[in-house]
């Protein structure tokens, strides 16, 4: 890990309660916007208020909510953009570049690890950087994304969860995309303790709980 704390700032932006995310190094004012969405003039007012220049746009997932800001962000900064190769197809018309299954990106001399977690769509994924995990909707404090729109399964979703994200450290900081619990952002033990989602005892129980009416529509 870098000497320098990695700079993480959380916006709540949009009619979704959707938080974007600018995170820099302090070393090479570099900067990443994770799912720049909604208010693109306000990120990078962020970003510039820190003295960071943006130099890559990582994607979670293709949602609207999520990526409405990311074709004027690459218009205005030329950054970088990552996303899932399966959401190239719904995405075709901004010609991006994806990242594909374990590539990193890179702020500064940081490394982001992108973490495949197939689930809420077939190519979500979160980043890992320096202890700090963005997590999209394929988790969040207290519950987790919905699996829909027929393209996924919950053995997907439950797979991403206990294989890929729960395995991680419990210091990292999971930063959601949804600003839907009591609290913004929380360390992974604490949302293991805390998050319902988690407590499912086997796939039929986790179906019920990601395709049911009870919770909040993350597209």
């Amino acid at each position: 890990m870098s000497e320098q704390p990695l700079l993480v700032r959380q916006l709540k932006l949009g009619t979704m309660d959707n938080f974007v995310y600018v995170i820099g190094d302090p070393v090479s004012r570099e900067a990443a916007v994770v799912d720049a969405a909604w208010d693109v003039e306000a990120i990078l007012e962020e970003a510039n208020r820190h003295g960071l220049r943006v130099t890559a746009a990582l994607i979670t997932h293709r949602h609207p909510d999520h990526t409405s800001g990311v074709r004027e962000l690459v218009k205005r900064t030329g950054a970088q953009v990552y996303v899932g190769a399966e959401e190239m197809p719904h995405l075709k018309a901004w010609r991006l570049d994806a990242a594909g299954p374990s590539e990193e990106a890179r702020l500064g001399n940081r490394a982001v690890r992108v973490l495949r977690t197939p689930g809420h769509t077939a190519g979500s994924q979160c980043y890992l950087v320096d202890g700090n995990l963005f997590t999209g909707d394929t988790l969040f404090v207290g519950a987790c994304g919905r699996v829909a729109f027929g393209e996924c399964s919950a053995a997907q979703m439950l797979r991403s969860l206990r294989e890929v994200l729960l395995p991680l450290p419990e210091d990292v900081v999971v930063w959601p995309g949804h600003d839907y619990d009591d609290t913004p952002f929380a360390r992974l033990g604490d949302v293991k303790r805390r998050n319902r989602a988690l407590q499912v005892e086997d796939v039929a129980e986790f179906e019920r709980y990601v395709t049911g009416p009870r919770w909040p529509d993350e597209e």
